[in-house]
C-alpha cells in the first residue's frame, strides 16, 4: 500500500513539475513606461492561415482586453509572408497591394498613406522564455488592412485568417493575394503544362520564363539578376525586378519589370517575364484572350511587319530591293503617298528591323526596313495589306547562293587580247543573274553586280586586294550560305595555255547537312562550264585560293578560260558565249540543290 501511494506521489509531482515548465515557457510580458510588469495568461497558441496550421511554439499571441495580438516576425512575416521594416518606435508591413505604418502606443495607422484607426495599440512584449522582445501587432485590424476574414477560436486559442477564391502568391519577395484566374498558356494550340502557371497583374500578362523557353524552342540562360532568352539572331535580356530591358541590342523600357513569383500554397515558384514583350521580341505570334485568361504563343508566325497598300499598289505593283549591303530592304511604289502613309502607319511591333520609315519623291514611295545585319524577307499580300516575315537569311530561305565576280574596283585582275579579267567576271557573273532573277527559288547574294561594290571591292573603303578576299568571304559567312561559287579568269605567259577549270580546297570539303561537298560541287560545275565555253578540258584541282578555304560551306572557283590565249579571249568577248557560261552556273546551282536538298 505504501509502496502504491509513493509511486502515485512520483507521478502527481512528475506531470506538476511539466505543467510548471510549460507554463514557463508559454508566459508573455509587458513592461510599461513606469516600470510596471504586466504578464499575459491567456494565450493563442495555433494561428491558422486558409485553412493551413501553424503552431506559434514559444512566442504565442495573447489576448488584452478581448483584442488578440501577434508577434510581429513570426506571424506577419513568416507565416503570413509580409516584408516588414521598423524602427525603435516603429513598424511596417508591406504587401502588393497595401503598406501599412504602425507605431508603438498609438491607436492610429497609416495605410497607403492614409491615417486610420486601431481597436488598440501596439505594443512591446518580452518571451520569458526565449528572452525575445517583439512588437505585438492587432490581429483584427491587420486582417481588415489585407483583406482577410478574421476569426478567433477561444476554445482551442487557434485565431485564423481566410481568403476565398483567389491564391495566395509571393511577388518579388511581397505577398499578394491574386484574385483573378492563373493564365493558362498555349503554344501552337497546345496548352503547355507547367508547375506554375502565368498571372496577370498590372495589367502585364506574367509567364514562367523558363518554361515558355522551352516550348518555343528558346534559348535561356540567367546570371545573377539578368535573364537572357534568345532566338536566332533575336535576344532580349532582362533585369530582375528592373524596368530596363535590352530588345535585340537596343534598350526598352517596360512597363512592368519581370518578377519571381511563387504560389504559396502549392510551394512552387518562377521568374516570370511579360508574355508579349518576349514573343515580339523572338518573332513569335502572340493572342492574350481576356475571356478566358490565355496566353497564346504561335511558332509558327509568318509575318510581323504589315504594310498598308494604296489600291494602285495592290496585287503586287510594287518593287523590291534587298539592300543588303547596308542592312536594309526597300519596297517601292509607283507614285507619291506621303499623305497615304500619314494615316496609314506601317506596324512594326515585333521588333524585326530596327526602324521602318517612308521616303517619298514626286514619282517614288519607298517603303524602308532598316536592320542592323543583313536580314532575310519573305512578303505576302492580303486584303491590301503586305505583310513581311523578317529572319536571319536561313529562316527565311531555303537555298542561299553566294555568287562572287571577281576582282573589281582598283584592282583590274589579268589583262590580255584587250580585256580585263575583272570585266569579264562581272559580265558572266550578270548573265547567270539574268537567270536567277527568274526563279525565286534561290536566294543569291552577289559581291558585286557593277565594277565598285563599297566595302567589298579593292580601293573602295581603304580595302586592297587581299582584304577585298576577307569582305567576300565575310559576306558568304555572315549570310551563311548553303554554296559559294567564284568566278575567275586564267592567265598564263604560255599563251597556247587554255581551257576550263575548277577549283576546290581540300582543307574546305566538309559535306553540309545536304550531303554536298566543294568536290562534288566542283565536278558538277566542271561538267556544265566546259560544255559552255567549249575549250580544252582542265579537269576539277585543289587549291587553297582564299575565297574558297576560308568559306564555310562548301566552296569553289571556276575559272573559265585563259585571257592570254587568243582563241580564249574570243569566247570572252561573245555575248553569246557569256550568256551561255553563264546560263552553265545557274544550271549547276539548280540541280546541286536538287540533288542535295537543304532540307530546310
Amino acid at each position: 500500500m505504501k509502496k502504491w501511494f509513493m509511486a502515485l506521489m512520483i507521478c502527481l509531482l512528475f506531470i506538476g513539475a511539466n505543467h510548471i515548465v510549460h507554463a514557463e515557457q508559454t508566459m508573455v510580458q509587458s513592461t510599461d513606461k513606469n516600470g510596471q510588469i504586466t504578464a499575459y495568461g491567456e494565450l493563442v497558441s495555433t494561428m491558422k492561415l486558409n485553412g493551413k496550421e501553424q503552431d506559434l511554439n514559444n512566442m504565442p499571441g495573447v489576448i488584452v482586453d478581448g483584442n488578440v495580438m501577434l508577434p510581429r516576425y513570426l506571424a506577419f512575416k513568416k507565416i503570413m509572408g509580409m516584408k516588414i521594416s521598423h524602427t525603435s518606435t516603429t513598424i511596417t508591413l508591406r504587401t502588393k497591394e497595401h503598406t501599412a505604418e504602425f507605431t508603438m502606443g498609438s491607436t492610429k495607422a497609416l495605410v497607403d498613406g492614409e491615417e486610420v484607426d486601431l481597436a488598440i495599440a501596439p505594443f512591446s512584449a518580452k518571451f520569458v522564455v526565449t528572452n525575445e522582445n517583439t512588437m505585438m501587432l492587432p490581429a483584427e485590424d491587420i486582417a481588415k488592412i489585407f483583406g482577410y476574414e478574421y476569426s478567433y477560436d477561444a476554445v482551442n486559442q487557434v485565431v485564423s485568417f481566410e481568403r476565398e477564391g483567389g491564391m495566395e502568391l509571393s511577388y518579388g519577395g511581397l505577398s499578394y493575394y491574386y484574385k483573378d484566374e492563373p493564365i493558362d498558356l498555349y503554344v501552337d494550340g497546345k496548352e503547355v503544362d507547367t508547375a506554375i502557371s502565368g498571372f496577370f497583374i498590372d495589367d502585364c500578362d506574367f509567364v514562367p520564363a523558363w518554361r515558355i523557353s522551352k516550348e518555343l524552342g528558346v534559348k535561356y540562360s540567367k546570371s545573377g539578376k539578368k535573364l537572357t532568352m534568345t532566338k536566332g539572331d533575336h535576344k532580349v535580356v532582362f533585369n530582375i525586378y528592373k524596368k530596363n530591358a535590352t530588345i535585340n541590342g537596343k534598350a526598352y523600357t517596360l512597363d512592368v519589370a519581370p518578377t519571381y513569383i511563387r504560389d504559396k500554397e502549392n510551394n512552387v515558384g518562377a521568374y516570370m517575364v511579360p508574355g508579349k514583350v518576349v514573343a515580339e521580341a523572338l518573332g513569335f505570334g502572340y493572342e492574350w484572350n481576356e475571356e478566358d485568361y490565355s496566353s497564346s504563343f504561335k511558332k509558327s508566325e509568318e509575318y510581323q511587319i504589315s504594310i498598308p497598300l494604296p489600291e494602285d499598289c495592290q496585287d503586287e505593283n510594287y518593287e523590291t530591293n534587298d539592300d543588303y549591303f547596308n542592312n536594309r530592304f526597300e519596297i517601292i511604289l509607283d507614285g507619291n503617298y506621303s499623305s497615304f502613309y500619314k494615316t496609314n502607319v506601317v506596324s512594326n511591333p515585333y521588333f524585326a528591323v530596327d526602324k521602318v520609315s517612308v521616303s517619298t519623291s514626286s514619282e517614288k514611295t519607298k517603303i524602308i526596313l532598316q536592320a542592323s545585319e543583313i536580314k532575310g524577307y519573305r512578303l505576302k499580300e492580303e486584303n491590301g495589306i503586305l505583310y513581311v516575315k523578317v529572319g536571319t537569311p536561313k529562316e527565311i530561305y531555303d537555298k542561299i547562293l553566294v555568287l562572287d565576280a571577281g576582282h573589281g574596283g582598283t584592282d583590274p585582275g589579268a589583262a590580255g587580247n584587250g580585256i580585263y579579267e575583272k570585266n569579264c567576271t562581272l559580265n558572266i557573273v550578270n548573265a547567270a543573274k539574268d537567270y536567277f532573277d527568274e526563279d525565286d527559288s534561290v536566294k543569291v547574294y552577289y559581291t558585286r553586280t557593277t565594277n565598285t561594290q563599297a566595302n567589298m571591292t579593292s580601293g573602295s573603303n581603304g580595302l586592297n586586294t587581299s582584304t577585298s578576299l576577307h569582305a567576300r568571304t565575310d559576306l558568304a559567312n555572315e549570310v551563311d550560305a548553303d554554296l559559294f561559287i567564284s568566278v575567275h579568269i586564267n592567265s598564263a605567259g604560255n599563251t597556247t595555255a587554255r581551257g576550263t577549270e575548277v577549283y576546290y580546297s581540300s582543307n574546305n570539303n566538309k559535306k553540309n547537312s545536304g550531303g554536298l561537298s566543294a568536290s562534288k560541287l566542283a565536278q558538277m560545275a566542271y561538267d556544265n562550264v566546259v560544255k559552255a565555253v567549249g575549250s580544252s578540258k582542265r579537269g576539277v584541282k585543289t587549291a587553297n585560293f582564299y575565297v574558297i578555304r576560308y568559306t564555310n560551306m562548301p566552296a569553289i572557283l571556276i575559272e573559265t578560260a585563259f585571257i592570254s590565249n587568243k582563241q580564249d579571249a574570243e569566247i570572252l568577248k561573245s555575248d553569246k558565249k557569256i550568256d551561255q557560261i553563264g546560263k552553265s552556273i545557274y544550271d549547276t546551282v539548280v540541280s546541286a540543290f536538287d540533288k542535295y536538298p537543304t532540307e530546310r
